[in-house]
């Protein structure tokens, strides 16, 4: 069994834990009992996530880990400084609505009051859009051009593993994959990628839904694998690491906008590069690829 130690910065997750009884006590001497709060729930999370890995559930740790990252946590200026790189980009590209939501999304995290990266309803889709939309969890492609929503490459994903081994260190990665290298669903590269998807009643989509740039991988069979978990003797992530707000270096941040009753709007916080992607959603995909 590989000894890990889950990784956030350059905090370990058993460091965490050790120092957050303390930090907890001084938020609650200063009075500061919404800090305290938050601080208890991020101890909580930790500790089953430390029981999840020693039980080896790596899914269920990946869904903690998720969760640390997104709300558990005390820092958020590395969330503010991506955020503000968007910002600045969108700008440049003259994207202004797009600028008006990350500000806002900015605003929201040092106020406090930022919980998920949704954003307030805006420009409300075709409403032929919400008759097109014949399957609940389904996420479709959506062209404002013609206002129709086009489906997806679907895909079923496999789990596979892969293992290195040196002296005094070893590293194990599973992948969810699909076959092929190449989907037949292609759309122009660059920003304006808009797609939807409606949601079962109580579920929560920023919860669930991931969009990640496959790898493709394999020298005789190449397939497109997503990475879903790595372990090592010194280091836990996803995918070799991440940035603020993603799972992963190939996870790709993500804006939800509620345009309907369970209905959702999801587009890319980024510019999409030529590649292959994916949503993912708990065992299901739904692939596509950027010419």
């Amino acid at each position: 069994m590989l000894i890990c130690q889950f990784g956030f910065g350059q905090t370990g997750n058993e460091t965490r834990i050790k120092e957050l009884p303390g930090l907890i006590q001084k938020a609650v001497k200063e009075g500061d009992y919404k800090k305290a709060a938050q601080l208890k729930k991020e101890n909580e999370l930790r500790l089953d996530l430390k029981k999840a890995l020693s039980d080896e559930n790596y899914s269920k740790a990946a869904e903690l880990k998720n969760q640390i990252e997104s709300g558990g946590g005390t820092d958020n200026s590395g969330k503010i400084a991506v955020l503000e790189k968007e910002l600045s980009r969108a700008i440049n590209d003259e994207e202004y609505g797009k600028a008006s939501q990350i500000k806002k999304e900015i605003a929201a995290i040092q106020n406090g009051t930022a919980r998920t990266p949704f954003v307030n309803q805006g420009d409300i889709l075709n409403p032929n859009v919400f008759d097109q939309i014949e399957f609940v969890n389904q996420i479709y492609y959506y062209s404002k051009s013609d206002g129709k929503i086009n489906v997806l490459e679907k895909g079923n994903p496999e789990t596979k593993s892969s293992t290195k081994a040196a002296p005094g260190y070893a590293q194990s990665t599973s992948y969810y994959v699909i076959d092929g290298v190449r989907s037949p669903i292609r759309l122009d590269g660059g920003s304006g990628h808009y797609f939807v998807v409606k949601i079962s009643p109580g579920m929560d989509p920023t919860e669930m839904i991931r969009l990640v740039k496959f790898e493709i991988l394999g020298k005789k069979l190449p397939q497109r694998h997503m990475a879903a978990f790595s372990a090592s003797g010194s280091a836990w992530g996803w995918g070799g690491g991440g940035k603020s707000g993603a799972v992963s270096k190939f996870d790709i941040p993500l804006t939800f906008q509620k345009i309907g009753d369970g209905i959702y709007e999801i587009s890319p916080r980024e510019s999409l590069e030529n590649g292959e992607y994916t949503f993912y959603y708990p065992n299901k995909m739904y692939a596509f690829g950027i010419d």
